[in-house]
């Protein structure tokens, strides 16, 4: 049974740390606070890092969706918890899809928050990092959250 509940956002932590993108080259160290510790000082820009999936195949892959459910035409705000060096290295892409897996919808964002309106015609997205000329980072978690309190719902 899907419950809906009103207001709420969920942490979305790291993962699996063998399911990263980017791995050549690359240190990267859970910590007992589910914190992940990344380090790669010949990393090139532009590459992907890791990304999370609102839907996937489970029969091909093993992985459940970690990303919640969003509605349509409601604005909700991605925020990140993440300390880069240097700052601002890491960026964050939130790409929406359709049914076909065409993209309908891209934000980017070096900042830690990124406010958007999930479209209409999306139906599955994904949130990705992206290297921006990083060496390390710390990533903790990140959140998505409904902007307004009048019908708003994460679907879990």
């Amino acid at each position: 049974m899907i419950k809906m509940k009103e207001n709420e956002s969920r942490r979305i932590y790291w993962g699996d740390t063998v399911l990263a993108d980017y791995l050549w080259g690359s240190t990267i160290q859970a910590t007992a606070q589910g914190s992940v510790q990344f380090q790669n000082p010949l990393m090139p820009s532009g590459q992907v890092l890791k990304t999370w999936h609102s839907q996937t195949n489970f029969g091909a892959t093993r992985q459940i969706p970690s990303l919640p459910l969003l509605k349509r035409e409601q604005g909700y705000e991605l925020a990140i918890e993440i300390e880069a060096n240097p700052a601002h290295t890491v960026m964050v892409e939130i790409i929406f899809k359709d049914r076909f897996g065409e993209i309908v919808g891209r934000r980017v964002t070096a900042e830690g928050c990124l406010s958007f309106t999930y479209p209409d015609q999306a139906y599955a997205y994904e949130v990705r990092l992206l290297s921006a000329g990083l060496q390390e980072f710390t990533f903790h978690y990140f959140t998505i959250q409904p902007i307004s309190s009048e019908g708003a719902e994460v679907l879990e």
